[in-house]
């Protein structure tokens, strides 16, 4: 990465805390990934990663959001150089990191990876998290597109409940995976109220059932607790956890530890007295500041 991108980065951080923001101030760094952009005439990337930071508090009529750097690459790159300038940038103009948020699964998995290990250990103050809506939706695709059997004991997530409760197969039978409404219709009390009350499920195994149940209202639980504003800390700590508990049935591999590179540095922070807005942690509003800075 070129050196005067750190300077660069110097001089807008320092911008940010002169208007409003005071040293010492306690930021979530995002990286929301977009496509397609000019690179040159006629040249274009596959995709830009943009640094985004997001501070915790600020004052009235000043935004909590910053973009501080981008840059065009391959698709889903990894760059530890670009990764590491951004998070020297934020601590030497006098802010505290205390996470970096990545758009995407794919995202960065060993810079996440090393530094909730490290996070975890002592060893660093801030910790890598994952995006909570995408791991939603992998969980989702988990539970519905077969290609790992749900199951809890001897008892099993049945897609078949879906179809016999007259849920709209487009939820179910995947077509536009980026769509995060379709996971929170799946999963919505409207689709629960209709497998509880349909009577041809009546003769269905009822440990399917429930199974079935507990594997949408966690599901709904995680996303909507993930980006909450109003319910206590330890309420929500306590239902990411159960959360947690539960992804650790019968799920691929893949699947448990994007859920626990989500779940568990998500609860440590929201534990830390510095993090009053926890829905800023994750890069989902750092990706609509971008793409409304892009129009």
């Amino acid at each position: 990465m070129p050196r005067n991108w750190l300077k660069s980065m110097n001089f807008q951080l320092h911008f940010l805390l002169h208007y409003g923001l005071q040293p010492r101030s306690t930021f979530c760094m995002s990286t929301p990934i977009k496509n397609r952009i000019l690179l040159a005439e006629n040249q274009l990337a596959d995709e830009v990663k943009c640094a985004v930071l997001t501070v915790q508090s600020y004052p009235a009529n000043v935004t909590p959001f910053k973009a501080i750097a981008a840059l065009p690459q391959t698709t889903n790159q990894e760059n530890d150089d670009y990764n590491a300038t951004c998070v020297k940038a934020v601590i030497e103009a006098g802010g505290i990191l205390v996470s970096v948020a990545f758009d995407g699964l794919s995202t960065e998995p060993t810079f996440v990876a090393n530094k909730l290990l490290h996070f975890l250990n002592g060893n660093s103050r801030f910790v890598g998290v994952v995006d909570p809506n995408h791991v939603g939706k992998a969980i989702r695709s988990q539970l519905v597109l077969g290609g790992h059997f749900v199951t809890v004991g001897r008892r099993c997530f049945d897609v078949g409940l879906l179809k016999l409760a007259g849920i709209s197969q487009d939820l179910y039978r995947v077509k536009d995976f980026a769509s995060d409404a379709a996971v929170l219709e799946l999963c919505s009390s409207k689709s629960i109220q209709k497998i509880l009350r349909n009577r041809e499920i009546e003769h269905e195994d009822e440990g399917s059932v429930m199974v079935t149940l507990l594997g949408m209202l966690f599901l709904r639980i995680f996303i909507v607790i993930s980006s909450s504003s109003d319910v206590p800390k330890k309420q929500t700590m306590a239902l990411l956890w159960s959360c947690l508990l539960f992804t650790s049935i019968n799920m691929a591999m893949v699947t448990k530890r994007n859920v626990v590179a989500s779940i568990v540095p998500m609860v440590c922070l929201i534990a830390k007295r510095r993090v009053q807005k926890p829905r800023l942690l994750t890069s989902e509003p750092a990706g609509q500041y971008f793409g409304c800075a892009r129009q």
